[in-house]
């Protein structure tokens, strides 16, 4: 080899790595106004910062370019998405499948469609009493109509609160017809895909896309946190203090970047990564452990949860959340 060659290939590698390097920078610039930008487009009452990297046993701070480039992907997109900050106008029916259980959808006023079944306004599903249960307030079962199964635990979650004399609301994200909708069915699309990618060609991709499920960690729920933001309009209807059941944890998320101070979210994943925990939020697991991060609460009655959360009596929910909301205390 000439040495004119060498010192061409040389002259372009060293142009490469200098326009890599330029690049990256560039890009890491970006990442940092972008991320601070996100974190306040909308307002939110949910500093995940504040959650993840102000514990003595965890000092997470974020990769800001790894968190910003993976919001845009999924939420902003090219043009840049503006969230909604109006509230959504809801209303009820009366779900044909569950009797006494009202199920949420977009109010014809905002175009949602007008069917055969009576619509009740959320104000007026909110003030039902239930016949003996004068003093207890509505519930609201928040779900997302994805995964393995949030939605039939929704339906679990709804009879329990029933049971115990809650005016209930089946309210899951996907049945109110808009764009935060479209937005959700557009991530589920992407994941079911590539689910389905990895899985057809097996070996290295099935391995490669199992280890990216499994990297749940601060960044994880910092990227999941700047979604459920976008979602508030699905929730500002309803009163913050109304008690609100999660079965996804996009929906805590946004409940709290709302700022509702009782909410439950049941982590239904059996393998319980950190991403699934939400701040201001009571997090409790499937099986025998229960998380409680960031949040303080009376320990002699966590020994109601000892068989998990979906074989617990709702009387645990009844007295330490809907009834007395002064034992929990939420940073």
């Amino acid at each position: 080899m000439s040495l004119d060659l060498l010192t061409t290939v040389a002259t372009g590698l060293a142009v490469v790595i200098v326009a890599a390097f330029f690049a990256y920078q560039c890009l890491q610039a970006w990442a940092k106004n972008a991320y601070d930008f996100y974190k306040n487009d909308p307002p939110s009452n949910c500093d995940i910062d504040a959650f993840v990297s102000t514990s003595e046993y965890n000092s997470n701070p974020p990769k800001k370019l790894k968190v910003a480039f993976m919001h845009k992907v999924q939420c902003r997109g090219l043009k840049g998405r503006t969230a909604r900050t109006t509230p959504m106008e809801l209303e009820c029916v009366k779900s044909p499948h569950v009797e006494g259980l009202y199920v949420s959808r977009q109010a014809a006023s905002e175009g949602g469609k007008i069917g055969p079944e009576e619509a009740i306004p959320i104000e007026k599903v909110l003030a039902t009493k239930q016949r003996g249960h004068k003093n207890k307030p509505p519930v609201i079962v928040a779900t997302i109509r994805m995964g393995f199964g949030h939605h039939r635990i929704a339906y679990s979650a709804c009879s329990w609160a029933m049971e115990m004399g809650h005016t209930t609301i089946f309210h899951d994200f996907l049945n109110i017809d808009s764009d935060e909708a479209n937005m959700i069915k557009t991530l589920d699309h992407f994941y079911s895909k590539f689910s389905r990618i990895a899985s057809e060609f097996g070996s290295w991709a099935e391995t490669a896309w199992g280890k990216a499920m499994k990297q749940g960690d601060a960044d994880a729920l910092r990227v999941a946190a700047l979604t459920g933001a976008q979602l508030q309009c699905l929730l500002t209807k309803f009163p913050k203090d109304t008690p609100i059941v999660c079965t996804h944890q996009i929906c805590a998320l946004t409940a709290a970047a709302v700022g509702f101070t009782n909410v439950v979210n049941l982590v239904v994943d059996n393998y319980p990564q950190w991403f699934l925990v939400v701040p201001k939020t009571l997090n409790i697991t499937q099986g025998e452990t229960f998380i409680c991060t960031g949040m303080y609460t009376h320990t002699r009655y966590l020994a109601r949860l000892t068989c998990g959360w979906y074989n617990f009596d709702f009387l645990y929910f009844e007295f330490l959340v809907f009834q007395a909301p002064s034992t929990i205390r939420v940073t």
